[in-house]
């Protein structure tokens, strides 16, 4: 079960509800994880312990690789599972649980833009989109190509 301590490792929320948006977070990741387990008994070796990324503050963020200026992290309301499978089982099942993600109310960066872990947020993007492109390139990458677990 993730925790807030695992989400912040350390770090000192900007804002008291982002201690709010995090516990939330969570709770609907928790009930993500467990569906996740649920289908896949044998998945004892994938650990979600620990998140790829959790809470960053403004300055994490500012020299985290790849991130968006604004990104959902910094607010409590992001957080990324690794895939440590090999085969890419929990972005591949995120890909086709479109009516649990709905049901728990999490959006999915489009995995095809995350090649070892899975983003979850807690708020929509702009785009609405359940799956949703993180930017212009990868919108130009994915050339409009709708996402199939095949591409994961």
């Amino acid at each position: 079960m993730l925790t807030l301590d695992d989400y912040f490792k350390g770090q000192k929320p900007t804002l008291p509800e982002h201690i709010d948006n995090a516990t939330e977070l969570l709770r609907r990741m928790n009930l993500l994880v467990t569906k996740f387990y649920a289908d896949h008994p044998g998945a004892a070796s994938l650990s979600f312990r620990e998140l790829a990324s959790g809470y960053r503050t403004e300055a994490v963020n500012a020299v985290t690789a790849g991130a968006a200026a604004h990104s959902k992290h910094m607010s409590g309301q992001a957080g990324d599972l690794g895939d440590g499978m090999g085969a890419r089982a929990y972005r591949r099942w995120l890909v086709i649980n479109e009516p649990l993600l709905k049901q728990i109310g999490l959006w999915v960066e489009d995995p095809r833009a995350t090649p070892t872990w899975g983003h979850t947020q807690c708020v929509p993007p702009a785009s609405q989109a359940r799956y949703f492109i993180p930017n212009s390139a990868w919108a130009t990458r994915v050339g409009g190509k709708p996402l199939s677990v095949d591409d994961i």
